[in-house]
Order: structure tokens, then sequence, then C-alpha cells
């Protein structure tokens, strides 16, 4: 009996050691989780009082903040793009997922459209957003998006279609699709000597022009 009591402690011991070690495991798993889900909470915490990423003149909490948390509020096509872009900015995935018109299934693309999040977005410029009836039941918005891509300033330019969907009771717009750029629209832009829109300093033939031609 006195030989089998020392055994008895020593496997209790190692039981324990063994329980600690997996609770410490299961603890660093935690944090891991809410690390991510912290992060794109701290990116839209850390621009509540900044000015919105849309370049609006509003804050982001009066601005784009507003239809990120009620969708049906954007009252225009052009509302709706100013407040993906800034999703796009601050890593709001679940809203640009859900302003996506129901046929994208949008759903199914969740991890590359954090990637899309995850890039380093500079600035957005509305280059033509037209006015429709409040009946419409469809709008388009052409812009560009400013972003860094190893070290060098790109843009995305693109002319979006964006449709009326009922939703939960509400009409909302939701984006749709990208469309061809017209060659009427392809013509509106600055002269080549000009400064360049990006802010850069440079001139347009020496800076966006050559991404605009690739």
């Amino acid at each position: 009996m006195q030989e089998q009591l020392p055994r008895k402690i020593e496997n209790l011991v190692v039981t324990l050691l063994v329980i600690r070690i997996f609770s410490s495991f299961l603890g660093a798993l935690r944090a891991c989780a809410d690390f991510r889900d912290s992060t794109a909470e701290s990116r839209i915490i850390g621009r509540s009082m900044t000015l919105c990423p849309c370049n609006s003149t509003r804050t982001f909490q009066k601005c784009c903040a507003l239809i990120h948390s009620t969708p049906h509020l954007a009252a225009n096509a052009e509302q709706l793009m100013r407040a993906r872009y800034s999703a796009y900015v601050v890593g709001n995935i679940d809203f640009l997922i859900d302003t996506y018109h129901s046929s994208c299934n949008a759903h199914l693309e969740r991890s590359q459209i954090k990637v899309s999040a995850d890039i380093d977005w500079v600035k957005l410029e509305i280059l033509e957003a037209i006015k429709v009836k409040p009946t419409a039941e469809q709008a388009f918005v052409e812009f560009k998006a400013w972003y860094m891509e190893a070290g060098e300033l790109c843009v995305l330019h693109e002319r979006s279609r964006f449709t009326r969907e009922d939703c939960n009771q509400h009409w909302q717009w939701r984006y749709l699709e990208a469309v061809p750029i017209t060659a009427q629209s392809a013509t509106k832009v600055v002269g080549r000597n000009a400064l360049c829109s990006c802010n850069s300093g440079k001139k347009y033939k020496k800076c966006c022009l050559l991404t605009d031609n690739l």
C-alpha cells in the first residue's frame, strides 16, 4: 500500500500538468480568435472620429458608418457606393456581402472579398453619378479608387451598376456588377500636363495616366 502511494501521487501530478498544458493551448486559440475578430472592429473604432474614407467632409461616424449599420439609409446608388468603399477601408466584410445583389451569391466569395478589403486603399474619386428618379430600378456610378501595391500607387477605374432590391420590407440599393466604361466616359480625364488627381504632386502624364493605360 505504501509503495503504491508515491505512484498515485506521481500520476496525479502528471495528470494535472497535462490539464494545465491543454488549458493553456485552448487559451491561446481563443486569444488568436479574439484578435482576428477585433481587427476589423478596431479599424472601425479608429475611424469614428476622423474624416470618412469616402472623401466627404463629414466624420466616418456621421457619414458611411450610419449606412453600415442601417443599409436602407442609402438614398441613392452613390451613397451606397461611398459606403461600400468605406467598408473596404475599415474591413466591414459583412456589409460588403450584404449589399451585393442577392443574385451575386456574394457569401460564397467571402474570402476573396476579404482579400480586397486588406488592400491599402488610399482615396475614392467619384467621376459620375447621374441622379435618377426615386422609382428607378437601376443606376450607375463611375469612380476611381486609389490604392498602394508593392510601394506603387495604383487605381481601380470602374463603372458600377446598382439596382434596387426588396430586403426585409425595405427597398435598398444593391451592387450588381461592373460594366464596360464607355468611350464618352473615358474622355472625361484631366489634361496630360495637369496635376494628377491622386495628390501625388506629379503631372498626370507621369503618374496615373501610366496606370490608366494598362
